[in-house]
């Protein structure tokens, strides 16, 4: 196996990371690899057609990305989210990234466990990943406005 520089493309990481998302969509008429994405063809299009989507990323990424999350989900820095910090969680009901909400939901009982007094969230049935892109961008445009407005 060939090792790669800090900056080359790994394709062995992407598919890694990316290929499975597509799995409930990948015999669909037509499919691109990208349905996970959203239900919107047009978006979806849109991701492949830009040359700044879904391009194949140094395998280097990805470790400062498990390292992110290693500071995140590490518990002395989730004990200074402030407690009265309003949180709202939102995911489409299919998204297999949050493996269909199970991962989202995680989250939000762990921020409720960490005693976060506000934690609100939506699931949108049959959206996938990307929300701000879906056939029900306005009800999630909506629903976001709303909350902030509530909150602010």
């Amino acid at each position: 196996m060939k090792k790669l520089g800090p900056t080359e493309p790994s394709q062995k990481m992407h598919d890694m990371n990316f290929k499975s998302n597509n799995h409930d969509w990948q015999k669909e008429e037509g499919a691109t690899g990208y349905e996970w994405l959203s239900r919107d063809k047009e978006e979806v299009q849109k991701y492949i057609d830009d040359p700044w989507c879904g391009f194949v990323t140094p395998a280097n990424l990805w470790l400062e990305f498990l390292k992110g999350f290693e500071k995140i989900y590490d518990s002395k820095n989730e004990q200074k989210i402030p407690k009265d910090l309003p949180v709202f969680f939102i995911s489409g009901a299919l998204c297999p990234i949050g493996k269909k909400t199970k991962w989202v939901q995680a989250n939000i009982n762990r921020y409720k466990n960490y005693g976060i007094k506000d934690v609100t969230y939506k699931f949108y049935k049959d959206a996938r990943h990307e929300l701000f892109n879906e056939i029900n961008r306005e009800e999630v445009f909506k629903d976001v406005i709303s909350w902030l407005n509530s909150h602010l």
